[in-house]
C-alpha cells in the first residue's frame, strides 16, 4: 500500500530542468512512471506545455504555433494507459480543441466536423476511455481511444447547465463531474445512464474523483478556502480543511486510497497525504516555499511530482519530483 510507503522519510527533492522563464501550473505522469508532462505559464496569459522523461523533457506544440502565433493555451495534460499525451490546446481568439502528441507534435484528436464547440478537461480511465466536455452545450462525452479512429463519440449527458472536470471510475463505467450555472455541485453518471446527485450545495464543489471502494471525493469551497470531502452514501465527511486548489485534478495515489493535497495556509512546505477511508493524515516535508500541484506515480519507484518555489524571494514557480 503507498499509503505506508508514503508514511516513511521521502526523498531529496530534484528540480525538473525547463528552458523557460514562466511557472510550473499542472503536472501529469504517465502510468508507467517514465514520462511526464508539464503545464507552464507566465504573467502574460503565454502558456506551454513540456513532455518527456523528467530530466529531458521537450516542448510540445499544437497546429498552427509559430513564434508570431499569440497567447497559444495549453491545458490538462492527460496520459493515455498505452503512453500517448493528451491535452487540451487553442489559439488566443479560436475555440479549445483535444490534440495527441506524436514525436512532441500535436495533432487533432476530434475534428470539428465530429464534435463542435469547445472541447475541454480531458480525462483517460484505466481502460482508455476517454471522456471530456464540448459540443454545443458543454456536455461531458465519452471516445473509445483504444477503438478504430472513427470510433462514435457519445454524449453522456444532456443539458444546458455548465459541466467540468469528468473522471472515471476504476472501470471505466461511472463518470463524476462537476455541474452548474455559477456556483458547481458534484453528480455520478452511473453506468445503466442514471444520473445521481452527490454534493448539491450552495457554492462551489469541484475536482471529483473516485476512490478505490467507488467514493466521490472532492474538493468544496469555504469562504476563501478549500475542504477535501468524501461522499460515501451516508453524508458528506471532511477528510482535509484548508488545502490548495490544484491546477489539475486530484492527486490519488495509484491504489486509490489517500489524496495527495498542498496545504493552502499554514505549513506550506509539506505534502500531505490523506487516506479517504478517513484515517490519520501524513506529513511529507520537501524543504521548499509555497507547494502545489502534486501528481503521484507508483510502480516499482512510488514518486510524486509538484510545483514549488526554491526560496521565498523567487519568481517562478519551478517543478519538482521526490521519491516516496
Amino acid at each position: 500500500m503507498i499509503a505506508l510507503v508514503l508514511a516513511a522519510s521521502a526523498g531529496t527533492p530534484e528540480r525538473v530542468p525547463i528552458d523557460v522563464e514562466a511557472h510550473a501550473l499542472a503536472l501529469a505522469w504517465s502510468a508507467d512512471g517514465e514520462k511526464l508532462a508539464v503545464q507552464v505559464g507566465d504573467m502574460d496569459r503565454h502558456s506551454g506545455l513540456w513532455a518527456g522523461p523528467p530530466g529531458e523533457l521537450v516542448r510540445v506544440t499544437m497546429p498552427g504555433s509559430s513564434p508570431f502565433a499569440t497567447h497559444p493555451h495549453y491545458a490538462h495534460p492527460v496520459w493515455h494507459c498505452e503512453g500517448s499525451l493528451v491535452f487540451e490546446g487553442r489559439h488566443e481568439g479560436s475555440a479549445s480543441r483535444l490534440y495527441f502528441v506524436v514525436m512532441s507534435a500535436g495533432y487533432e484528436l476530434l475534428s470539428v466536423d465530429r464534435v463542435q464547440g469547445d472541447l475541454a478537461y480531458p480525462t483517460i480511465g484505466p481502460g482508455g476511455r476517454l471522456a471530456f466536455v464540448g459540443g454545443e452545450q458543454a456536455d461531458v462525452m465519452a471516445y473509445g481511444t483504444s477503438e478504430p479512429p472513427q470510433a462514435p463519440v457519445t454524449p453522456l449527458t444532456h443539458t444546458a447547465a455548465q459541466e467540468a472536470w469528468p473522471a472515471w471510475d476504476v472501470g471505466d463505467a461511472r463518470v463524476a463531474f462537476a455541474r452548474g450555472k455559477g456556483d458547481l455541485d458534484i453528480w455520478v453518471r452511473e453506468a445503466d445512464g442514471k444520473e445521481v446527485e452527490v454534493a448539491v450545495r450552495p457554492g462551489v464543489q469541484t475536482r471529483p474523483a473516485f476512490d478505490a471502494a467507488g467514493r466521490v471525493v472532492y474538493l468544496q469551497q469555504r469562504d476563501a478556502a478549500w475542504d477535501l470531502l468524501v461522499e460515501d452514501g451516508s453524508g458528506p465527511k471532511v477528510l482535509a480543511s484548508d488545502v490548495r486548489l490544484p491546477t489539475a485534478r486530484l492527486a490519488l495515489t495509484p491504489e486509490r486510497d489517500a489524496v495527495i493535497v498542498a496545504p493552502g495556509r499554514g505549513e506550506v512546505s509539506v505534502l500531505r497525504v490523506v487516506p479517504t477511508d478517513g484515517g490519520p493524515v501524513r506529513e511529507l516535508r520537501t524543504g521548499l516555499v509555497a507547494v502545489g500541484d502534486p501528481a503521484v506515480v507508483g510502480g516499482a519507484r512510488p514518486r510524486v511530482a509538484f510545483t514549488a518555489l526554491p526560496e521565498a524571494t523567487a519568481t517562478w514557480r519551478a517543478a519538482w519530483i521526490m521519491d516516496l
